[in-house]
């Protein structure tokens, strides 16, 4: 069975994005493959409202450097494309070696959850950060990394998804996405996840170079009053 996607032309010269399964049919006698069959699925409308929100995700991204706000606009995105119950962002702690992660909040109606830090070796998101690859638990609760998930299964997620957020060969973080159902995140929606997490990327790796930098101008007017006070005692 071979599944794949792209746009594709009608007769009539125009253009849709197409689902297109191909499956092996076989002799029921021999058991030797006679054919195929080839099933095509307009996802055009599904495929431009993901354009969309990749657009809406963009704008919303570059005009925010508060991290709140960039917090908020994430969620809101991925809700929209994705099958999702919950949703954290994971920043890397290099002191403690841990990932701090925060809830997004995926509904008006989400009830804020305090920050949880995690260990880098033995959790989904120390592993999708490690490793620079996406890491899918179908059974949260069966996989290995189970403890390092415990603040999603405690409130009922069964399965999720992390992607590691890399901007400029750097690792910045990772992106989550947690569902109470099992299995909730195919091929399709990992790879819609990688393609947010590479806008996400970008907009908290700027969004902490623009709190470093306020942090350092913070630090120099303090330094300056300090300097201006020393001079105004010397000259007394």
């Amino acid at each position: 069975r071979v599944e794949h996607e792209g746009w594709r032309v009608r007769k009539d010269g125009s253009r849709f994005w197409a689902n297109i399964v191909l499956t092996a049919v076989r002799d029921p006698a021999t058991g030797e493959v006679s054919g195929y069959a080839k099933v095509t699925r307009d996802f055009t409308d599904r495929k431009r409202a993901e354009e969309a929100v990749m657009l809406q995700l963009s704008q919303a991204l570059l005009a925010n450097m508060d991290v709140r706000k960039l917090l908020s606009a994430i969620a809101a995105s991925i809700s929209e494309v994705l099958p999702l119950d919950a949703a954290t962002l994971g920043l890397y702690d290099e002191r403690t070696r841990t990932m701090m992660v925060q809830f997004l909040s995926v509904a008006e109606q989400s009830p804020q959850r305090a920050d949880v830090r995690l260990p880098i070796d033995s959790s989904p998101a120390g592993v999708a950060f490690q490793t620079r690859e996406p890491v899918v638990l179908n059974r949260i609760r069966d996989s290995e990394l189970a403890s390092g998930a415990a603040h999603l299964t405690a409130i009922g997620m069964e399965s999720g998804c992390w992607v590691p957020l890399i901007h400029r060969d750097s690792t910045v973080g990772v992106l989550a996405v947690a569902s109470r159902r099992e299995g909730a995140f195919t091929q399709r929606e990992v790879e819609m996840l990688i393609q947010i997490a590479d806008q996400v990327a970008m907009a908290v790796s700027n969004a902490m170079v623009f709190r470093q930098i306020a942090d350092l101008r913070d630090r120099l007017r303090q330094e300056k009053l300090y300097l201006e006070e020393e001079i105004n005692v010397e000259n007394r």
